[in-house]
């Protein structure tokens, strides 16, 4: 099934899919010395290693955020349903949730994007509850021609990328 809604454009949102737009979050100028900065080391880090492809930085972006936090549901940490938290606020406080680590991860992505270190664009991604009433999941789209493997989770021109767990993406068997 393909999703309306996109990163950072103009594309209507369908609020049935994405019931909250996380990309304010990722968007606020508040923190972006912070996220540049990071952005910046993991960029050096890549050229001492010759890391050169897209998906492989990526990648690190998201081994910089797996074990830097805990996972922990906004009902036990913020005693309520849904609390998205600016990149700054998972930083600080570490621990957070699936969009917690969404956002954090999609703001580093978009500060290399910003800097030309990957080409790839990025989309959030809702899995609704399976109950109503429950939480659903959030994760990223990072566009597929980044993904060298044909066997990754498609939604339209994004492949699924889980940020919550490291290097195990969500594949169909």
């Amino acid at each position: 099934k393909e999703h309306p809604w996109k990163f950072n454009d103009n594309t209507k949102e369908d609020k049935s899919i994405f019931p909250a737009d996380f990309s304010y979050y990722v968007l606020d100028k508040e923190d972006d010395g912070v996220i540049n900065n990071i952005a910046q080391q993991i960029a050096n880090l890549a050229k001492r290693n010759n890391i050169v492809e897209d998906i492989d930085k990526i990648y690190l972006v998201n081994s910089f955020i797996f074990g830097r936090f805990v996972y922990e549901s906004d009902e036990i940490s913020k005693r309520c349903t849904e609390y998205p938290r600016y990149p700054i606020e998972l930083l600080m406080e570490g621990q957070g949730d699936c969009e917690d680590a969404a956002i954090l991860v999609a703001a580093i992505l978009k500060a290399l994007y910003d800097k030309r270190e990957i080409n790839q664009k990025i989309a959030f991604l809702y899995i609704p509850p399976k109950i109503k009433g429950e939480g659903g999941h959030s994760a990223l789209g990072i566009t597929c021609n980044a993904m060298s493997q044909t066997n990754l989770v498609k939604v339209g021109a994004y492949c699924y990328f889980e940020t919550t767990l490291m290097d195990k993406q969500c594949r169909k068997e």
